[in-house]
């Protein structure tokens, strides 16, 4: 009975276990998008502590880092992506953004989408984990690599790694998406206001 319990548990837990990375297979359908077979989900360790490249243009936060400089209440139930559902996120969000562009029927919109677009290559990206009614989401914020840029001191420069980096206005550059894990579809898009 006592070897019983602890593979009866660890049974249930590997049962219960879910995760946002897993290896879907991907099929076209008759009009073009992809239509998506979930498989087996393959539990892998979290990146926890581990530094990211410096070159990398983007950075997952934990709740550590959030403590201090966020005191909303948006994001519960904080939990780490792996870097393939981050990188799958973000390569999402351009197509996501050109077809946003065209579906839109508002000027305004149109034109902060394609300044968004425009600057492509000029943001910086921190990532939060969170749970919302159940469901596994990355948030992504976007912001000028100038930001990082004007930091004096490597300590200051390589501080949005580790801090939460939020700004109320300043337009376009500052943009937020917010990505479903299950359905690998993004949820909605949103810049910062003009002040």
């Amino acid at each position: 009975m006592t070897r019983t319990i602890p593979i009866l548990l660890l049974t249930l837990t590997c049962a219960t276990f879910v995760s946002c990375s897993r290896q879907d297979h991907v099929t076209p359908s008759d009009d073009g998008s992809q239509n998506r077979g979930a498989s087996e989900a393959t539990p892998q360790k979290p990146r926890v502590g581990t530094p990211a490249p410096e070159n990398q243009n983007w950075t997952v936060l934990t709740k550590a880092d959030l403590l201090g400089d966020y005191d909303g209440d948006y994001f519960q139930g904080i939990w780490q992506p792996s870097d393939s559902d981050v990188r799958q996120a973000i390569q999402e969000a351009r197509p996501y953004l050109e077809n946003l562009k065209k579906a839109t029927s508002g000027d305004y919109e149109r034109q902060r989408i394609e300044e968004v677009l425009a600057g492509w290559d000029q943001y910086e990206c921190q990532v939060i984990g969170h749970t919302k009614d159940g469901r596994k989401l990355i948030f992504l914020s976007f912001f000028p690599k100038t930001d990082v840029e004007e930091a004096t001191g490597q300590e200051s420069a390589s501080r949005w790694r580790h801090h939460y980096h939020w700004v109320y206005d300043g337009g376009t550059d500052y943009w937020q998406i917010e990505y479903d894990c299950k359905t690998k579809t993004i949820l909605h898009f949103a810049t910062n206001g003009d002040a």
